[in-house]
């Protein structure tokens, strides 16, 4: 089960990952186990051998008496929750929250506290235009006016994205959800980027996954896109009326 570079997920600096158990019962993590152990890809050794294990622990656990039994349930519940934190690195393309891998790659880009001209890394922060140049250069405004509609944008895009992999792996969210980790704290991340400036942004608390990303992930792309297009219409105002004044002054 070694992990492929080209499947390894940065986690985003917004994600909860901390891999705790919270308020969870033995039988939760139990079922999540068992699910786990099917999922493993019986064409690996390696986890073959881990689903052989997890079960092996499963039953010696359940059929234990006295003592033994409680110690037996911690090392299997632990086992289960290092298998879990461990799943991005399965050699199985169907391993769990695999729909949510893309969406990680993407959402580094969308930081919030990244500055002006961030996004499709047009300048350098050193090279990057002042204000009193954008107010001056009507150009590089609508092209800053663009980046930023571009962003919002793909923001959008992304969190209707999240939305159909919250729905794609609704058995994983439903077995995990006592489990705080990168999934469980996406619509908090999503939400803040939405919202990040907004006086009036929703409360992020309490919400599940599956059912608040359908919030996050509600038909606002279209607004964004719209957006989009408006700021690229205006720019091209902005350079028709820079042809003429061009003319002009060449006549």
């Amino acid at each position: 089960m070694s992990q492929d570079p080209a499947t390894s997920v940065p986690i985003s600096k917004y994600s909860s990952s901390t891999g705790g158990l919270g308020s969870s019962s033995y039988d939760d993590v139990v079922a999540l186990g068992r699910e786990l152990a099917n999922s493993l890809d019986s064409n690996d050794t390696l986890g073959r051998w881990m689903a052989h294990y997890i079960a092996d622990l499963i039953d010696r656990a359940e059929t234990a008496d006295g003592p033994d039994r409680d110690t037996l349930q911690h090392e299997c519940a632990a086992e289960i929750m290092r298998l879990w934190s461990h799943r991005h690195s399965f050699r199985n393309p169907q391993r769990p929250m695999a729909s949510f891998e893309p969406v990680y790659r993407a959402l580094a880009r969308l930081d919030p506290d990244n500055p002006p001209w961030s996004f499709l890394r047009t300048f350098s922060p050193d090279t990057a235009p002042k204000a009193d140049q954008l107010e001056i250069n009507a150009l590089l405004k609508a092209a800053l006016e663009i980046e930023d509609a571009a962003r919002d944008a793909v923001r959008e895009l992304i969190a209707s994205a999240a939305g159909v992999a919250s729905h794609k792996e609704a058995k994983w969210i439903d077995l995990a959800k006592h489990i705080q980790d990168e999934e469980s704290g996406l619509v908090g991340v999503l939400r803040r980027l939405r919202y990040a400036g907004v006086d009036d942004a929703p409360d992020e608390s309490a919400d599940e996954l599956g059912e608040s990303m359908d919030e996050v992930a509600a038909p606002t792309a279209v607004q964004a896109l719209e957006a989009l297009a408006t700021a690229c219409r205006a720019a091209l105002e902005v350079v028709d009326e820079s042809v003429r004044d061009s003319q002009v002054s060449s006549g």
